[in-house]
């Protein structure tokens, strides 16, 4: 399963709004729109960007899914 354009784009929303909260640190696990995922990585600069995995259901981190989600300014 693919991540679809919509669900990247509900990933950049969520994580802007998450962040503006907390921190988001690697490893942490977070749900958007009912999908959790798995941080792999951060940068900490002006984008803000992370690179996430989807979790399925029985905790399994689909890597070969992994995205690179920027939050923005």
């Amino acid at each position: 399963m693919g991540l679809t354009d919509e669900q990247i784009q509900s990933l950049q929303n969520d994580l802007k709004k998450n962040l503006e909260k907390k921190k988001i640190s690697e490893g942490e696990r977070f749900s958007s729109e009912g999908q959790l995922y798995v941080v792999v990585h951060r940068v900490n600069d002006t984008t803000q960007a992370l690179a996430v995995a989807p979790v399925y259901s029985d905790g399994q981190v689909d890597y070969s899914q992994t995205a690179i989600v920027v939050a923005g300014a």
